[in-house]
């Protein structure tokens, strides 16, 4: 599992673990709202490190009672985990690495104990730098990333 150096607004809690890392290709699409331009969904399709295809990323259509609303799926075995961004950390001509806390899982494997999923070493991704459109147009932006999912680690009974 991947134990970058990484900033600390964005390491996860010491009571949890990386329990697996998968590397998300795919785009982070925006909607010009009359003066910028607003993250609005992302499709991304999630690859383990043997180059397998293993599931998906997208935001749900409304944020979940938890606040969350980017969603991470796997359909074999079916799991998933939906979190809300806590922390970011802003990158040079990239979209910033996040930290973010579960709000919502599903499944026993892949995604069903996920306490915090991080965004590192994204690429691309970024909105246009011009203003030039109209309300409610859409802009997709190539990006990849590598999501790391943690949980929060079993504590040992003393005896």
């Amino acid at each position: 599992m991947a134990e970058p150096i990484q900033d600390a607004a964005i390491r996860i809690p010491k009571c949890h673990e990386v329990q697996q890392d998968l590397f998300g290709v795919g785009f982070q699409i925006y909607t010009f709202n009359g003066s910028s331009w607003i993250s609005t969904n992302v499709s991304a399709d999630l690859f383990d490190f043997k180059g397998q295809k293993i599931g998906f990323h997208y935001f749900l259509a409304e944020k979940d009672f938890g606040g969350g609303q980017a969603t991470w799926e796997t359909t074999n075995p079916s799991s998933r985990v939906t979190a809300k961004a806590v922390a970011s950390v802003k990158q040079v001509d990239t979209i910033p690495e996040l930290l973010l806390e579960s709000t919502n899982t599903t499944g026993v494997i892949r995604f069903g104990s996920t306490s915090f999923v991080q965004r590192l070493f994204p690429r691309r991704g970024l909105p246009p730098s011009v203003q030039h459109a109209k309300v409610g147009d859409i802009y997709t932006s190539d990006y990849t990333a590598l999501y790391t999912f943690s949980y929060k680690k079993k504590s040992l009974v003393q005896k």
